[in-house]
Parts: C-alpha cells; sequence; structure tokens
C-alpha cells in the first residue's frame, strides 16, 4: 500500500463526516474528529497534520480556536474551513491563518482543489524549513572565505 498524506477532518456534524470519509478514505490517511477539542487532542497526540479540513462553528473549541493553537504548534500546518456562517469577522481571523475558506453548502470540487493545493504548500514550507540551515551555512562560508570572482 502507497504512503497516503496525512489530513484531519475536524467536524461536528455526524452527516457531513460521513461523506467526508467517503469522498477521503481511499484517497488520503483520514482521520475524523467531533468537533475541535477532539481535533486539538488528536493533532497533538499524533504530532501534527500537514493539513486540517475543519468547521469553524462547533462545541468546546471552535474551529478557529483550533486553527490558532495548531498553528502556534506547528506553523507549516495548512487549514482549510468549511462553514456556513462565513461573517467578516470569520473571514478576517481566517485570512490571519492564511487559511482557506469553503461555504456550505460544499461543493466536493473545491474541498478537492483546496486540498490539492494544500498539501503542495505543505511540502513547500517542509522542504524550506530543511533547506534553512544549509542556506545558512553556504552564507556563512561564503562570508568566512571572502570569495573573489573573476
Amino acid at each position: 500500500m502507497k504512503n497516503l498524506q496525512r489530513l484531519l477532518v475536524v467536524e461536528d456534524d455526524p452527516l457531513l463526516r460521513e461523506i467526508y470519509l467517503d469522498m477521503f478514505s481511499n484517497k488520503y490517511d483520514l482521520t475524523l474528529a467531533e468537533d475541535g477539542m477532539e481535533g486539538w487532542e488528536i493533532f497533538q497526540k499524533e504530532q501534527g497534520f500537514p493539513v486540517i479540513l475543519s468547521d469553524i462553528l462547533m462545541p468546546r473549541l471552535s474551529g478557529i480556536e483550533l486553527g490558532r493553537k495548531v498553528l502556534n504548534f506547528n506553523p507549516e500546518t495548512q487549514i482549510i474551513f468549511v462553514t456556513a456562517v462565513l461573517d467578516d469577522e470569520n473571514a478576517t481571523h481566517a485570512m490571519t491563518m492564511n487559511a482557506y475558506c469553503i461555504p456550505k453548502p460544499v461543493e466536493p470540487l473545491y474541498i478537492k482543489i483546496a486540498l490539492s493545493r494544500a498539501f503542495a504548500n505543505s511540502k513547500l514550507a517542509k522542504q524550506r524549513r530543511e533547506l534553512k540551515p544549509l542556506l545558512s551555512l553556504m552564507k556563512k562560508l561564503i562570508q568566512d572565505h571572502d570569495f573573489e570572482l573573476d
């Protein structure tokens, strides 16, 4: 079996969780959470996920609050909000997290496109993090040796 990309879906509506399970269980290493608090607990236990698909309005811990906690833990995580309530306040919070926002009712194609972009962004963020020490070393070597170009 090939390695699947890990996706955490946080949704309090059981019917939508079932739909997401049907849509994504064969494409991703899928983990489902019933609300923001369970999503946060799973995120910590699993040492993070590259991408989270979350509702915004949920009991115990909202998607916005979950997003803040997640990004404090791992700023490389990509977040996609799917919500029926995309007011100015939620949209502003989502923008500060650089998150995607998709309105309900959900168009599956929009979610698939957003997931594809989010996983690509996650991969790029990881590559940048891994290359950063090498770039610092190269800069130091150039400075220490004061290379002259002919």
